[in-house]
């Protein structure tokens, strides 16, 4: 088994919600330490501009509160762009590796999308961030990443079109270490039986 990379949505949506998705980190992190599989964990969220990935947690690092508790939820989440910026920090061989995203499965911005030639550029929200978002994590999936989601809202529609049916949802922080446990491990099953 590869590097195991929890990415978290960062956006200001889960501002109310940012020590119960800490809580959600460090409980998964702490399980796949347990199990001895290598794991980061990465927030994200665009704010002006800018999309930004903060490292929570490095691979060798041990899954500590302090350093998981400076999770901050702010600004939008334009996930295709995070995607894009994601494959920069994989390994060229991203066979063996598995994703999970903490998401509401909902990329939005403001700010458009900007589009090629004399088309209108649309604005980064529902059916223009979804088909964004669909063509990175499509492109992480052909170099062979195995991607999984967490869904912590109501947008199951939109789960189901970026993650197809590799995702499970969650209403309560209580229940991350029990669900995400047999989902995480159902995950890991699969990459082993084509590894």
């Amino acid at each position: 088994m590869g590097v195991s990379s929890l990415l978290i949505d960062g956006s200001s949506s889960l501002l109310d919600k940012e020590s119960e998705v800490a809580i959600e980190d460090y409980i998964l992190s702490k399980s796949l330490e347990n199990n001895k599989i290598l794991n980061r964990i990465i927030s994200f969220q665009t704010v002006d501009d800018f999309t930004i990935l903060t490292i929570l947690k490095d691979c060798k690092d041990k899954a500590e509160i302090k350093k998981i508790f400076r999770f901050k939820a702010m600004g939008w989440n334009r996930d295709g762009l995070v995607f894009r910026a994601y494959r920069a920090l994989l390994d060229k061989d991203m066979k063996n590796s598995l994703s999970i995203v903490l998401t509401d499965a909902n990329p939005s911005d403001l700010k458009p999308l900007i589009t090629e030639g004399f088309k209108l550029n649309k604005p980064y929200q529902e059916e223009a961030g979804l088909e964004d978002t669909i063509e990175n994590i499509h492109k992480l999936r052909i170099k062979g990443l195995n991607i999984g989601a967490i869904l912590n809202s109501e947008k199951i529609e939109n789960a189901k079109k970026l993650y197809k049916n590799n995702f499970i949802k969650i209403d309560k922080a209580s229940a991350i270490a029990n669900t995400a446990g047999k989902f995480i491990k159902k995950q890991i099953s699969e990459i082993e039986k084509f590894s």
